[in-house]
């Protein structure tokens, strides 16, 4: 499953030194090999900065500069901090959104149902509340795409560990996400077709007999012969070969 670590973890330089860093990883679905796409950040930046989000000029530009979008609110979950990179990706000014609601500034649905996630952010407002990471999509603006994010959140806490607001910070993976899908598509479907290939086609064999035994039920599997398709190679070279396959396949899509 997709999961990501974001506390805690070290990485190691080739001349020893270590670093801050968190880790994404997404599974390259239908992949035989198990292969899973990982992304590393190093956070060394951000590591120092993200409890200073008050005080000087020279912090505020510090957050300014990170890329990831930080936003904080008060105990109410009421925004009162915005860097530039959640001013863009929230369109609203840090002034504009100021003490409004943290969901109407970031609001997020989950990518399987499009419902909002449940609650991780007011889990972190409770006593005691610990920090949480997950996924979402924020929805696009007019003109614009949907874009996917990684989150966490961090109770904010006074001298004596009272919990005075949270620290959401998202980091946009669509570009990442995309490439999962790429690659995953890759594993699981022929280059030359578009069709899903051997591999698929016995994985979706299996599932479907698995779901057959459990509820009872008859499946259909229709076997389709290509007859002359060896003397259009040997007659037309095998760019017209190619182009037959791929022909079919299209016709197969449109009709069925």
């Amino acid at each position: 499953r997709a999961m990501s670590a974001r506390s805690g973890l070290m990485g190691l330089r080739a001349d020893g030194a270590e670093f801050p860093a968190e880790v994404s990883l997404t599974p390259i679905i239908g992949s035989t090999a198990g292969l899973v796409m990982a992304v590393v950040h190093e956070v060394a930046a951000r590591a120092g900065l993200e409890a200073a989000i008050t005080g000087t000029d020279r912090a505020v530009s510090a957050l300014d500069a990170i890329p990831d979008a930080i936003l904080t609110t008060d105990a109410d979950g009421n925004i009162d901090f915005l860097n530039r990179s959640a001013e863009k990706l929230t369109g609203l000014t840090r002034d504009a959104a100021r003490g409004r609601p943290l969901g109407a500034v970031l609001p997020l649905v989950t990518d399987a149902d499009g419902e909002p996630p449940a609650g991780p952010v007011t889990a972190c407002l409770g006593p005691g509340g610990p920090g949480a990471s997950w996924e979402a999509v924020f929805p696009p603006h007019p003109g614009q795409e949907s874009r996917a994010l990684d989150l966490s959140a961090t109770p904010i806490r006074d001298l004596s560990g009272a919990v005075t607001g949270i620290t959401v910070v998202a980091r946009d993976v669509t570009h990442a996400r995309l490439i999962a899908r790429q690659l995953s598509h890759e594993a699981t479907h022929d280059a030359l077709t578009g069709l899903v290939n051997r591999t698929e086609f016995e994985r979706r064999i299996a599932r479907a007999l698995a779901v057959a035994a459990g509820e009872h039920r008859e499946d259909v599997v229709c076997f389709l012969d290509l007859d002359g398709f060896k003397r259009i190679n040997d007659a037309c070279g095998h760019l017209a070969g190619d182009a037959v396959p791929r022909a079919l396949s299209h016709l197969m899509r449109d009709q069925m």
